[in-house]
């Protein structure tokens, strides 16, 4: 059954309103506030090719995401190609921390794909730390204290993590400070308006999604990169497993690291079986 109002008829009934303009604009405003924060915040490029065709609008400057996979995957070519050309295209400083390569290495890493890191380094568009994991007493608040100061100092908005590498520390009894530690240390970047990328390492034929089995809980953004095999050669493939706040593909879709670092394609071009479980 339809039910018809006739609002002429009621406005003549009741007269008109007196304050019709100052609903108006209390209701303009209370749409405004009702609006996703996601829409207001600015929005950040990966700077990959292929990347951020599976986020056409970007993520929120804040994010926290996660890379994982297993060895030799690429994710820290990844985090670090990201933050080379966020520098080169958009101007933005990145921090690197490093907790198993040296600084050295990761420079060399970029000079294989033809990026001149030590360049950066020099304008302070990217500034690398080495953090030695199992030599630093206190780690988790060392860690925070050495991130919160370096980005202040370059004025940083975006930072890498490199590696969530898991710890016997965060076993047992000390699992839920592990997971306090990092969640404080997630929301303080937040805070500060700074994009984070976290790579975590799994081991081969595992499930899980990060080091300790947590970390995807409380970061925005899940990156996983697969290397699977395939007759006799292995394939890499990545997805999009969550992106808060933001509208991003849902497939498998290959990629290769290439002569100037990752370029992802489309889905036609994939001959990883999503089945597989090998990653």
């Amino acid at each position: 059954m339809s039910i018809f109002i006739d609002r002429e008829r009621i406005k003549s009934a009741i007269g008109p309103s007196k304050n019709t303009k100052e609903i108006k604009e209390n209701k303009a405003k209370k749409n405004l506030r009702e609006l996703p924060l996601a829409s207001k915040s600015r929005r950040i490029q990966f700077g990959i090719p292929g990347l951020d065709a599976l986020v056409k609008d970007g993520v929120p400057s804040d994010s926290s995401i996660l890379i994982s996979g297993v060895a030799g995957t690429g994710k820290s070519i990844l985090a670090l190609q990201s933050i080379y050309y966020s520098a080169l295209k958009y101007g933005e400083r990145s921090v690197y921390i490093t907790t198993d390569e040296s600084i050295e290495s990761i420079r060399k890493t970029g000079e294989l794909f033809g990026w001149n890191i030590a360049s950066m380094e020099k304008k302070n568009m990217i500034r690398i730390i080495f953090k030695d994991i199992y030599e630093i007493k206190n780690f988790s608040k060392s860690l925070a204290g050495d991130i919160y100061y370096n980005l202040k100092e370059i004025k940083a908005t975006r930072m890498v993590l490199d590696s969530v590498s898991q710890r016997e520390s965060c076993a047992g009894s000390e699992r839920e400070e592990c997971r306090k530690l990092f969640s404080d240390l997630v929301n303080r970047l937040k805070s500060e308006g700074c994009a984070s990328f976290v790579i975590s390492d799994i081991p081969f034929g595992s499930s899980k999604l990060s080091a300790n089995g947590f970390e995807e809980f409380i970061v925005d953004g899940i990156i996983l990169l697969h290397r699977t095999k395939i007759n006799n050669r292995r394939e890499r493939a990545i997805e999009i497993l969550k992106m808060r706040h933001t509208r991003h593909d849902n497939m498998l879709h290959p990629f290769e690291i290439g002569p100037a670092g990752i370029v992802i394609y489309s889905r036609d071009h994939i001959r990883v079986e999503p089945t597989d479980t090998s990653i």
